[in-house]
C-alpha cells in the first residue's frame, strides 16, 4: 500500500497523470479496508488520487475526495493544520474552475483565516488566497468589495514586500482585471503598465506572465481608446507568441483580432488587411467560424478591401458574409445593425449595388429583429432599398432577402482563380 502511494507520487511528479490515478485509487481502495477510511494512509492516498483527478480534468471527482480529506484533516488535526488548510485552497480552486464561486470564496475565506493566524496578514500564502477569494467575489458580482480589500492589501505589501515582489506584481495584475471588471479602464491602464514593465524586467517577453500582462493592457488601451499604443502592442504579443509556436491558439486570436482592429480604427489599411487574413486564418483552423465575432471580422475584411479597392476580395468577403446570413440567421442577427449598415454604406459608395441592396434588406430584417419600434429608421431603409432596385433598374413591387446570384458569382470567381491556379 505504502509502496503504491508512493509510486503513485512519483507518477505526479513526472506528469504520468492517468498512471497516478490507476496507483492511488489501488493504494486508497487497499488502504481503506485494511486500516480504515480515516487512516493516514488512506487520507494520503485520497489526496494523490484527488490531484491525479483534478490534473485530468475531472473536477467532480476531484472534489469529492477533497471534500472527504479535508473532513477528515479538519476532524483529527484541527483547521489550523498545514494539510487541512492545503486541501481548502485546492477546493477554492478547484469549485473556481467549475463556476461554483459561492462555495469557492468560501473554501478561501476559510484558507485565509487560518493562515492570517498562522502567518501573519503579509505572508505569500495569505496574499495568494486573498488574491483568489477576491477573484471569486468578482465572478459574484462583488467587484466593489473586491477591489477595496485588494487596495488595502496592496498598499501594505508595497511597504513591507516591496514593488518588485513577485506577489506585489501578483496582486497588482488581479487589481487591474477588478478594475477592468467594474469598467474603471483609467484605473486598470497605470497598474496593468507597472505590471508589464515588471515582467519583462524580470521574466522576459517570452513568459506567459509577461504575455498575460501585455493582453490585459492592450485589452484596457482598446477600451480607452487608444489605438495606436494598442496595435503596437497587440502586434508585439502575436509575434512573440508565433516565435514560440506557430500553431494557432486562442490567446493569439486575441492579440491579433485587437491588432487588425486597432489598425482599422488608425486607417492603416495596407497593415489592416494583413493582420485580417492572419486572424481569419487562426479562426479556420481553431474551427472557431460560427460565431458572431467571426461575421464581424468578415465585415471589416470587406470594408478593408473596398478603401483598398480590391473589388474581387471585397465582393468575396461580402459574399460569405451574406452567405453566413442563410446559413446562420439567428448569428447573423446578433451582429449589431450599426455594423450591417456601414458596410451597406460602404458598398453604396463604392456602387457595388446588388450587394448594397441585400445589406439594407439584411439590416432591416435585423431591426425588425431587435427594434422593431424604430419605425423612422426601417421606413428610411426601404426607401434606400427601392432607390438601389431602381438604379439596377430591378422591380420595385417585392423586397426581398435573397443573395444566392452575388453568393453564385463570388463561387464562380473562386473556382476560376483556383483553376488559374492550377
Amino acid at each position: 500500500m505504502v509502496t503504491l502511494f508512493h509510486l503513485s507520487s512519483i507518477s505526479l511528479e513526472r506528469g504520468r497523470n492517468e498512471e497516478a490515478v490507476d496507483r492511488s485509487h489501488t493504494a486508497a481502495i487497499e488502504s481503506t479496508l485494511v486500516l480504515g477510511p480515516s487512516h493516514d494512509n488512506s487520507i494520503m492516498a485520497k489526496s494523490a488520487l484527488a490531484t491525479g483527478y483534478a490534473r485530468l480534468g475531472e473536477l467532480e471527482k476531484a472534489i469529492e475526495l477533497n471534500e472527504e480529506v479535508a473532513r477528515v484533516r479538519e476532524g483529527s488535526l484541527g483547521s489550523d493544520d498545514p494539510d487541512t488548510i492545503e486541501t481548502l485552497d485546492r477546493l477554492g480552486l478547484q469549485y473556481y474552475k467549475l463556476g461554483k464561486y459561492e462555495i469557492s470564496q468560501d473554501r478561501y475565506k476559510r484558507v485565509i483565516e487560518a493562515r492570517v493566524l498562522r502567518f501573519g496578514r503579509n505572508a505569500p500564502s495569505v496574499i495568494r488566497a486573498i488574491s483568489s477569494y477576491t477573484a471569486a467575489l468578482t465572478k459574484l458580482g462583488q467587484a466593489k468589495e473586491a477591489a477595496a480589500l485588494q487596495e488595502e492589501l496592496l498598499a501594505e505589501i508595497r511597504t513591507s514586500l516591496g514593488v518588485k515582489n513577485a506577489e506585489t506584481i501578483n496582486l497588482m495584475g488581479n487589481l487591474g482585471v477588478t478594475y477592468q471588471t467594474q469598467g474603471l479602464w483609467h484605473k486598470a491602464e497605470p497598474l496593468e503598465k507597472e505590471v508589464f514593465s515588471c515582467r519583462q524586467e524580470e521574466l522576459g517577453n517570452k513568459h506567459e506572465y509577461t504575455l498575460t500582462a501585455m493582453s490585459n493592457l492592450s485589452d484596457t488601451l482598446v477600451r480607452r481608446e487608444k489605438w495606436d499604443e494598442a496595435a503596437r502592442l497587440s502586434i508585439s504579443e502575436f509575434e512573440i507568441r508565433q516565435t514560440i509556436s506557430s500553431k494557432p491558439d486562442r490567446e493569439k486570436l486575441k492579440a491579433v483580432n485587437k491588432a487588425a482592429m486597432s489598425l482599422a480604427r488608425l486607417e492603416n489599411w495596407e497593415a489592416t488587411i494583413y493582420y485580417l487574413a492572419r486572424e481569419l486564418a487562426c479562426r479556420t483552423a481553431l474551427g472557431n467560424n460560427d460565431h458572431t465575432e467571426h461575421l464581424q471580422v468578415i465585415a471589416l475584411a470587406a470594408t478593408t478591401c473596398m478603401k483598398l479597392q480590391q473589388w474581387v476580395m471585397a465582393r468575396g468577403h461580402l459574399a460569405a458574409f451574406l452567405e453566413a446570413s442563410i446559413i446562420r440567421n439567428v448569428e447573423v442577427r446578433s451582429v449589431h445593425s450599426d455594423t450591417i449598415h456601414n458596410l451597406a454604406m460602404s458598398c453604396q459608395e463604392t456602387h457595388l449595388l446588388e450587394e448594397a441592396e441585400q445589406l439594407f434588406i439584411l439590416e432591416i430584417l435585423t431591426l425588425q429583429h431587435f427594434d422593431p419600434g424604430d419605425s423612422t429608421t426601417l421606413e428610411d431603409r426601404v426607401k434606400t432599398v427601392i432607390e438601389l432596385k431602381k438604379r439596377q433598374g430591378k422591380p420595385v413591387n417585392r423586397i426581398t432577402f435573397n443573395p444566392s446570384s452575388i453568393i453564385e458569382r463570388a463561387r464562380l470567381v473562386k473556382e476560376q482563380k483556383k483553376d488559374d491556379n492550377e
